[in-house]
């Protein structure tokens, strides 16, 4: 019996022939071989069909895992960076809550680099927007509350084996605001450690991308982190919808912990 793994690799290879014939590219990647922390290289070729070398990285992900793996958005406000050895890969797609009766006039996709103690987020929303309540872009953005009450993209973290975390809110108007947490919706404080959280939001037609540069080492480093990734969109008749990798609740529950189910280890030394 084939295992998911062999048949895995066995599609990835052809994949990775069809490619090579296409675009006869340098060096090819694909979402599922960056999900991976690799690089693929062909290094020499025997009778015109090059022979590749895969360069891992990191730990391969697990096969049986609810997190779906997709294309990584791209364009100036959502480009995931150029992988390289050390970096952590993870793809991702945002599902709404099931069962709350309102249509979902959109799909959210994106990825989360870790390098170092360095994490890189792009959210990519799509569908018709022009359905969807998306606050303008201020001129001065702020550190404001309440966020999670509009369209709102949130990235929460964690140290592995700790019951600690942190809430990132971020708002396609520009504002944001970091939370901090002793251990499950407990000891609510905004984290000091930031002033301002760099990101940038680029709207083409019906594409929203929202694309982040987070300096964890302000509140983490040393460890292995886990992430919880959700948004909130709201659309124009007043409709509510809640998106995360997982749903495990009887309502939605951005802050639980099986809903944290991306791990990002710390890069191996080399």
């Amino acid at each position: 019996m084939v295992s998911r793994e062999n048949m895995f690799w066995k599609r990835w290879n052809k994949w990775i022939m069809e490619q090579w014939f296409q675009s006869n590219q340098p060096i090819l990647r694909h979402s599922h071989l960056q999900a991976l922390g690799c690089c693929c290289f062909p290094i020499f070729h025997y009778s015109n069909i090059p022979i590749f070398l895969f360069v891992c990285c990191c730990p391969p992900f697990d096969t049986g895992s609810r997190i779906r793996y997709v294309p990584a958005p791209m364009g100036d406000g959502g480009r995931r960076p150029e992988v390289r050895i050390g970096m952590i890969c993870r793809d991702f797609i945002l599902e709404p809550y099931p069962g709350n009766g309102l249509t979902s006039p959109a799909q959210i996709t994106g990825s989360i680099v870790r390098c170092s103690n360095r994490l890189s987020i792009s959210y990519q929303l799509q569908g018709t927007l022009h359905e969807i309540l998306i606050p303008a872009r201020d001129e001065i953005p702020a550190r404001r509350s309440r966020l999670w009450e509009e369209t709102c993209f949130e990235l929460f973290l964690a140290p592995e084996n700790s019951e600690q975390y942190w809430e990132f809110n971020l708002s396609p108007a520009g504002h944001w605001n970091a939370f901090r947490f002793s251990s499950y919706r407990q000891s609510m404080q905004e984290e000091t450690a930031f002033s301002f959280l760099p990101f940038s939001t680029q709207r083409t037609g019906d594409t929203l991308l929202l694309h982040m540069e987070l300096d964890a080492e302000k509140i983490l480093k040393g460890c292995g982190l886990e992430a919880g990734i959700s948004a909130i969109i709201k659309t124009r008749e007043g409709e509510v919808t809640f998106w995360s990798l997982a749903h495990n609740a009887v309502r939605p529950d951005f802050h639980a912990r099986d809903c944290f189910i991306i791990h990002l280890p710390m890069e191996r030394n080399r």
